[in-house]
């Protein structure tokens, strides 16, 4: 709607307390709709919660009703502390929750910018620690026998700025991939697999000229010389921004020494999380969401970056409608200034985050979006990938694997489809040894 509709025009009401319902045109696939709605990104949120902050409600103000709730959080030290939430899926009212519900108590710690916390392998047998879902790249590597793991329904992907005169020219985008030793990646990093395509699992084969394991230089090098050498000459520098972590200065430090052995002088940075003030406080955006977000209005500050393409469901399209001109999903706007201001310019189209444009592979995603079976929508799919692989304006490194190491006390732990831990059933043996519940002030 280009931000001009209203609440009703979108045919979506929340009808009781816990009942949204939704109105749509005749002839709709309610199939498809109920499986875009499993993705995270469709949570409904509490009105009064959104028309009472003043900004960034989605940030700091999220309320939920799960299982668990906060009962306290320390930025300064890096942990949290969850606790049951007094009533779910029952009367509120109830004295007796011990019959009724699994006594829960969740504490965790997570590292950020400036914190030294550091869990590893052997907090874990020493019953420090009982999940730890990362860890170092020396630990993964020792003891990667132990751990459990589920393949992940996200790509680690190299996007290209194609608004960049060397990145505009295909035949450099396929020379950078070609040289880069996707096996040493995985090899480095221990969990994943080397990715041959943007979506895992969708074209169902390796395509072996364009994406290979292992590092193609002289593949590459014809690539490079196919392009035109006025331009390459002119832009030997270039940068490459990544995460602040271990795995993406691991996997930047294989790629930069691929990309220099073509004659590129290539600058790694590291995006540094954005601080914002909230009225409760400070919170830390991340630095790669901030540039990827300003890229949507148009402002690229960036010539390579490092990006986890998450798909968040099942369905290739979204991912892959993600790089076409009409589908992905940024509407219309255009940079202007700040775009904290939320004043957006509805005159152009907002582009995709490597600034790509192809009217063959618009033309291949508006194809499988009309497709009615889903085999067809599937091979449709495959089509465009292999297409988007042939033109390259991303890079996909690795597929990514979700890992977790677990205590031997701890028990019913699963990971879901895609590829998340669930932690609904989980179980600590004589947790009582280990935490003693505090009374509650609300039984």
């Amino acid at each position: 709607m280009n931000g001009e509709g209203s609440i009703s025009d979108i045919g979506i009401k929340a009808t009781e307390m816990d009942q949204i319902t939704i109105t749509y045109k005749e002839g709709a696939d309610y199939k498809r709709i109920l499986k875009n709605l499993a993705s995270v990104a469709t949570s409904p949120v509490r009105q009064d919660i959104v028309e009472t902050s003043e900004s960034y409600w989605s940030k700091y103000s999220a309320v939920t009703n799960g299982a668990f709730k906060i009962k306290s959080y320390d930025k300064s030290q890096g942990t949290f502390e969850l606790t049951r939430n007094v009533g779910y899926h029952q009367d509120p009212h109830t004295k007796d929750y011990d019959n009724k519900v699994r006594p829960g108590m969740l504490y965790g710690e997570f590292t950020f910018p400036g914190s030294d916390i550091s869990v590893s392998y052997e907090d874990i047998e020493n019953k420090v620690a009982f999940i730890m879902s990362e860890a170092t790249l020396e630990d993964r590597a020792e003891y990667k026998k132990k751990a459990k793991t589920a393949e992940h329904t996200s790509t680690y992907t190299y996007v290209f700025n194609t608004s960049h005169p060397l990145f505009a020219d295909a035949n450099v985008r396929l020379a950078l991939s070609a040289v880069i030793d996707r096996n040493a990646i995985i090899d480095a990093i221990t969990f994943g697999k080397a990715a041959d395509g943007l979506i895992p699992d969708v074209s169902g084969g390796a395509k072996d000229e364009l994406i290979s394991s292992g590092k193609n230089e002289q593949k590459a090098r014809e690539y490079l010389a196919a392009a035109d050498q006025s331009v390459v000459n002119a832009n030997k520098a270039f940068t490459l921004t990544i995460d602040s972590d271990e795995q993406s200065e691991k996997i930047a430090e294989i790629v930069k020494a691929a990309w220099e052995s073509l004659g590129f002088t290539v600058t790694v940075k590291v995006a540094q999380p954005v601080e914002s003030e909230v009225s409760d406080g400070n919170i830390f955006d991340s630095g790669i969401q901030y540039l990827i977000k300003n890229a949507s209005y148009g402002k690229f500050d960036y010539d390579v970056i490092a990006v986890d393409w998450q798909t968040y469901s099942t369905d290739a399209f979204a991912g892959l409608a993600a790089l076409t001109s009409g589908f992905n999903g940024m509407g219309k706007n255009e940079y202007s200034g700040d775009i904290s201001l939320g004043q957006p310019d509805y005159s152009v189209a907002r582009k995709n985050i490597a600034a790509w444009s192809d009217e063959a592979y618009d033309a291949l995603i508006a194809a499988a979006l009309s497709c009615e079976k889903k085999k067809e929508r599937a091979a449709k799919l495959a089509e465009a990938e292999e297409y988007l692989i042939s033109k390259m304006p991303v890079c996909p490194l690795v597929f990514n694997e979700n890992f977790v190491f677990v205590g031997s006390k701890i028990s019913k732990l699963k990971f879901n489809g895609l590829g998340n831990l669930n932690l609904t059933n989980v179980k600590l043996s004589g947790y009582t040894k280990y935490y003693k519940p505090e009374e509650s002030d609300e039984e």
